[in-house]
């Protein structure tokens, strides 16, 4: 079977996002418990940076298991001359999918500095 068929890069994505944004509010609230009573502010600024910060890390990892996926092991595992419509059809669809998360990795870390500049 035909390895990038089987792997779903996106759940990398779906379960680095879900990891960070399930930590984003767990940090304040344990920080809370240790040190007390602390500003609205200061949670909000929390969440909304490690929200930020797992929005480019999960893009990343999808980025590098793509990379890994398509140039390491589609190679060994394909023999091109053999290779269906059908498998160039998902190869078309993963690169698509490559230029929207790599826009991604781009433009957060922007709109996160142009937050902080406005802020």
């Amino acid at each position: 079977m035909w390895f990038t068929e089987r792997l779903h890069t996106e759940d990398g994505f779906d379960v680095g996002l879900t990891l960070c944004l399930i930590a984003a509010p767990v940090y304040p609230i344990a920080l809370h418990m240790i040190v007390g009573q602390d500003p609205l502010d200061l949670y909000i600024h929390f969440i909304a940076s490690v929200a930020i910060c797992g929005l480019i890390a999960a893009a990343f990892l999808f980025l590098a298991v793509t990379l890994v996926a398509v140039r390491c092991f589609d190679p060994t595992l394909i023999e091109w001359s053999s290779m269906s419509n059908q498998h160039r059809g998902y190869l078309q669809r993963l690169a698509r999918q490559t230029w929207m998360y790599l826009a991604l990795a781009a433009s957060v870390p922007m709109v996160a500095v142009a937050i902080l500049v406005i802020d």
